[in-house]
């Protein structure tokens, strides 16, 4: 079994394998890697110090390929993996090296997060070679990821029938697969340029003179002021007018895959195609003037909607007219001040320690009117007599002038309390007190892991078996993208049965645990209170 471990020093990270007194180099394999940069094979030198030698692989800022794929891959990522793989068979071939010695395991093949590019380690160990079939191997790959769009896995469908297809199996004729697929999707990403777009429209015209009744060179000049049609956003407006007005007929949608685009016609024109697109293009059309007649009824409609009904004295209001709400006062309930009348103080004026209420009537219960869920406060604009048990129970007696509380204490009765910007009343009776007990988890309950990141106090919630952590968006779980000390995957917080371990990725400026350096891929055992820091990132791990 190969053994391997890992290395830092300074800013690089290492794969390392100590040789064995039994193994022997392969010596023209490994002046080759050590003298020469392959594509898809990691870089590679041989160090000797005494009796012992070494081997090690630069692996900077790089995963597993194993670690990779325990999430969602998207189409790029997948085919830089697939491509690594197949350019270090490739180069075996060019630098004569043994196909044997490249470790086909997904542990020991190492990519980007970001971009996908791939590298494989090639062990020129002669008593470590192991044969195994390049097409089985990214055949297993295949069966064993996770795709991020599925519906658009027609790349994944054409590679699999390919592996399953040809008699011999080339790695040249594979990279060279991958490569045109490449091309294939960058060419459909391109956007055409306005020149293109001009000569398009100049070479559609001419070949619509040379089409007996036909007007596709006609329909060519209109046809990208007219593309606006296709985008996903008005697709979704027109189906949600179909389905509010059913009753008008819309044509058919052409779906995308089966409508001729005016550079097919132009690249495989003939008379059959050109009088296909000439229908499409006459369908589509018809169809967004029946969705324009749809909203236009659409709008209609609604202005014809709104019942009106009589009011007295003659005026009339439609249904849809809502009655204008009044602006809420700023205060509330108004006491009346001695040797001023009532109703001439400014609504809501604030009187000397005590807090306004919200205005709003009170019914015989004590409760607000029209809003049963909300109590008044006991007192509030009432006055308790204070021999009058029964008081505290609901019978309230109309507020009669009384001189002021001298401050807020008193103004919320003896044993009041001041939550901030709202004041608790109560009766007064301590006895009656409901104690406020502050919450407590029941002790079984387990503790919920978080990090809590020095710089902005901020708190993260560790989720799943394994978070992330780094500057990648589409990898990770937790987004670092304010420091560019940080690596594309930097960390990993891992969860296991409970307990809970912090593992470097190969990060460029490393991880620390409560200061000590981690080593590359190896799990620490997180405890409460530990401190993280990734770079120069600081961090504390908490269990609450």
């Amino acid at each position: 079994m190969k053994e391997f471990k890992y290395e830092n020093q300074g800013a690089s990270s290492f794969l390392v394998y100590q040789l064995k007194e039994e193994d022997v180099l392969d010596n023209i394999s490994l002046n080759m890697l050590t003298s020469n940069k392959a594509k898809g094979l990691a870089s590679t030198n041989y160090m000797q110090m005494d009796t012992q030698r070494f081997i090690r692989y630069t692996i900077t800022g790089k995963i597993t390929a194993n670690q990779f794929f325990a999430r969602p891959v998207t189409k790029q990522s997948f085919m830089g993996i697939f491509k690594g793989i197949t350019e270090a068979m490739v180069s075996a071939e060019e630098y004569m090296l043994d196909p044997a010695c490249i470790l086909l395991d997904l542990n020991q093949i190492y990519t980007d997060v970001s971009t996908g590019e791939t590298e494989c380690i090639c062990l020129p160990v002669e008593n470590e070679k192991e044969q195994k079939d390049q097409r089985e191997f990214l055949k297993s790959v295949m069966f064993q990821a996770q795709f991020e769009n599925p519906e658009e896995g027609s790349y994944v469908t054409r590679i699999l029938n390919y592996l399953n297809s040809i008699p011999v199996f080339s790695s040249l004729d594979f990279l060279n697969l991958l490569t045109e697929m490449e091309r294939e999707g960058k060419k459909d990403r391109t956007p055409l340029a306005p020149a293109a777009k001009e000569s398009l429209q100049q070479g559609v015209a001419e070949i619509g003179n040379a089409v007996a009744n036909s007007s596709v060179g006609g329909m060519a000049a209109s046809f990208f002021e007219q593309s606006s049609l296709s985008s996903v956003g008005a697709l979704k407006q027109e189906n949600a007018v179909e389905e509010a007005i059913p009753d008008i007929p819309v044509p058919d949608d052409i779906p995308k895959e089966e409508r001729i685009s005016l550079f097919y016609l132009l690249q495989h024109y003939n008379n059959n195609r050109a009088k296909e697109y000439m229908a499409q293009q006459k369908q589509l059309k018809a169809r967004k003037e029946a969705l324009k007649k749809i909203e236009l009824a659409k709008k209609g409609g609604k202005k014809k909607s709104a019942a009106s009904f009589n009011l007295p004295g003659g005026k009339a209001k439609t249904a849809s007219a809502a009655p204008k709400a009044k602006k809420p006062s700023s205060g509330g309930f108004s006491f009346q001040v001695p040797g001023k009348e009532s109703g001439k103080d400014k609504p809501g004026e604030d009187l000397s320690g005590i807090k306004s209420l919200p205005n709003a009537p009170i019914n015989s219960q004590g409760n607000f009117a029209g809003n049963p869920k909300v109590s008044a406060p006991v007192g509030a604009g009432m006055n308790i007599p204070k021999s009058n048990p029964s008081a505290a129970k609901g019978n309230l007696q109309p507020a009669k002038p009384s001189p002021l509380f001298s401050n807020q204490q008193e103004a919320v009765g003896n044993g009041g309390r001041n939550f901030g910007d709202t004041t608790v009343l109560h009766s007064g009776f301590r006895g009656e007190e409901t104690s406020v007990l502050n919450y407590t988890k029941a002790p079984d309950t387990p503790k919920q892991p978080y990090l809590l990141r020095i710089k902005n106090g901020e708190r993260i919630p560790i989720t799943g078996n394994i978070f992330r952590l780094g500057k990648e968006e589409k990898f990770v779980d937790y987004v670092i993208h304010d420091n560019e000390a940080i690596s594309r995957s930097h960390a990993n917080i891992i969860s296991r049965n409970g307990q809970y371990f912090l593992q470097d990725n190969n990060s460029t400026n490393h991880s620390f645990l409560n200061g000590q350096q981690c080593v590359s891929n190896v799990e620490l055992p997180l405890q409460d209170k530990a401190s993280i820091r990734l770079g120069n990132e600081e961090f504390q791990f908490l269990l609450l």
